[in-house]
Order: C-alpha cells, then structure tokens, then sequence
C-alpha cells in the first residue's frame, strides 16, 4: 500500500520493469519530474580525422535514474 500522492518510479523509465533495484517509491511531483532526465555521457570520437565530443546534463535524482544511452552514427559524405 502506498500513501496518497505516492508512486513507484521507475529509474530506468521502463513502466514494465519489476526489477526490484529499479524502483523506488516517492512523490508524484518527484517521479514526473525523471520525465524530463538525462545522464552525463562524455563520449570522444573521430569523424573523418577530426575529435569530437558528445556532451549530455548530469541526472538530478537521487536515487539517480538508469538510462541506457544509444549514440547513432550519423553518416558523413565529404562532398569534395
């Protein structure tokens, strides 16, 4: 039983998910509020010999949420 204005938030967004290190219980307001979170992801990579980096927001949660981050490779046509 959950008190009014109580949910189970899921840290890794998945609303099947019945793992149980994946929920927690909190406020309505607090678990809205995962709607709209991101990880920190610093990821370097090489695109036709030149750096670049893939920069995202830290997560503001506590617990902080579990989020599997998919980076698609764009494809580049050097028009030269």
């Amino acid at each position: 039983m959950l008190y009014r204005g109580y949910h189970v938030s899921h840290l890794c967004h998945r609303p099947g998910c019945i793992n149980a290190d994946h929920l927690v219980v909190e406020t309505e307001e607090y678990n809205q509020s995962r709607k709209i979170c991101s990880v920190k992801v610093n990821v370097k990579t090489l695109v036709n010999g030149r750096e670049y980096f893939v920069k995202a927001e830290e997560c503001p949660h506590f617990p902080a949420c579990i989020i599997k981050i998919e980076l698609r490779a764009a494809r580049i046509i050097d028009s030269r």
